[in-house]
């Protein structure tokens, strides 16, 4: 796919979103779980959502 592409994730709670927004570029969206961000390409999508998985599996104490 050609870019920019605009992507938005649903995440599964706000203690990922608040993770998330620490990455630079993503933004929340919505109010809720949702988070959003602009990739140059398919491949950079693939990376950040990537990291959004990782992120998320950090869970709160």
């Amino acid at each position: 796919m050609a870019g920019p592409l605009d992507v938005e994730v649903d995440l599964y709670g706000p203690y990922m979103v608040d993770l998330a927004v620490l990455v630079p570029g993503v933004t929340r969206v919505g109010g809720g779980r949702t988070v959003a961000f602009q990739a140059a390409d398919f491949g950079d999508a693939y990376r950040l959502i990537s990291l959004l998985v990782q992120l998320a599996s950090i869970k709160p104490d």
